[in-house]
């Protein structure tokens, strides 16, 4: 019986700990967004998505940033705030799901960094002529341009370092 309450005891003091452990800790949403903009913004989509409405609205249309690589950009801190902000609102900021999910984040907008350069190239570029383009293409059934596959190898090999500042271990 004795040994059955010293259990009792001890299985009480983890449910304590991990009580403890799972409460909300504070995020710093301040610098870019404030709370409220990201309660907007988060609709409970997908956190690929997420990310990628919070790059939207971090970022100026104009800002050269967006069109380089997530590894590749200036402003370390707006990447590392976006990332966090999402494993943040996810619960995805700690325990093996933490690399997968910045893995996928990263990736979502390196995606959308080679459509904003694809835009950019053609922008000079009529609109019918655009569509013809698109149509030939699917027709032909092409795969991507060079530079797409040659950028897509080196996202490749910076998503398996988690670059920049390897926001594993930041926080």
């Amino acid at each position: 019986m004795k040994r059955m309450e010293a259990r009792l005891g001890l299985v009480a003091e983890g449910v304590e700990q991990l009580l403890n452990n799972t409460e909300e800790q504070a995020f710093e949403y301040e610098p870019y967004l404030t709370r409220k903009a990201v309660d907007t913004l988060d609709k409970g989509q997908a956190l690929e998505n997420l990310g990628t409405d919070l790059e939207k609205n971090v970022y100026k249309k104009d800002d050269e940033d967006l069109l380089r690589n997530f590894a590749e950009r200036k402003d370390k801190k707006k990447c590392d705030w976006i990332v966090n902000c999402v494993l943040h609102r996810r619960k995805a900021s700690s325990g093996p799901i933490r690399k997968t999910s910045q893995a996928a984040i990263i990736t979502r907008i390196n995606d959308y960094v080679r459509r904003r350069k694809r835009i950019k190239r053609r922008k000079g570029v009529s609109g019918k002529k655009r569509q013809t383009e698109n149509l030939a293409k699917m027709i032909k059934n092409e795969p991507n341009d060079s530079d797409d596959l040659e950028e897509e190898e080196r996202e490749r090999d910076l998503r398996n370092n988690l670059t920049p500042t390897d926001l594993s271990e930041s926080e």
